[in-house]
């Protein structure tokens, strides 16, 4: 039997993520479900690999009139699943999918089963992020000397300056 979470199974990728299927039945059909109308299916299945299949990272610098120049460092990763451990942590106290209306039946269900909905946390981690993005400003050498230096250079820089992704934690590499 496979594991339920992460776990070494003979032909798949190792520390795989493994989940159950689930069947909800809202049965008055009220739209709100509750833990009584969440089933888990008869078997787990093999749900993705941790590790992604794509990684990528470019790192782009233009100079401006020899003097100032802009950097910034981005980088993407693809192909891999991730448990959303913030999401299920937060739902065992409190978690809005219960009150908000237009939650959908994978958000509700995750949130009132979360053994049973296990799978459900697990997310695709895909992400595209801006880690660093800097302006450097070379300061002419009359204004270096004037504070004691052969040359000084002002910069101001940034890092995880954006990140999109559908993964709906706080951070798909934490």
């Amino acid at each position: 039997i496979p594991p339920l979470g992460y776990g070494i199974v003979p032909g798949y990728p190792l520390f795989g993520a493994w989940g159950q299927y689930f069947v909800v039945i809202d049965s008055n059909k009220d739209g709100v479900i509750t833990p009584a109308e969440v089933m888990a299916g008869p078997a787990r299945h093999f749900l993705g690999s941790p590790v992604p299949t794509f990684e990528v990272g470019l790192a782009p610098s233009v100079v401006f009139a020899h003097a100032v120049t802009v950097a910034a460092l981005v980088d993407s990763r693809s192909g891999f699943r991730v448990m959303n451990q913030s999401g299920r942590l937060r739902c065992v106290a409190v978690c809005a999918e219960l009150y908000v209306p237009n939650a959908s039946q994978d958000q509700q269900t995750r949130a009132v089963d979360g053994n049973d909905a296990f799978g459900a946390w697990i997310e695709d981690g895909s992400f595209i992020r801006l880690r660093e993005l800097s302006v450097a400003w070379a300061l002419p050498p009359a204004l270096s000397r004037r504070i004691g230096a052969r040359s000084s250079t002002l910069v101001l820089a940034g890092r995880n300056v954006f990140m999109h992704t559908k993964y709906t934690g706080l951070d798909p590499e934490a």
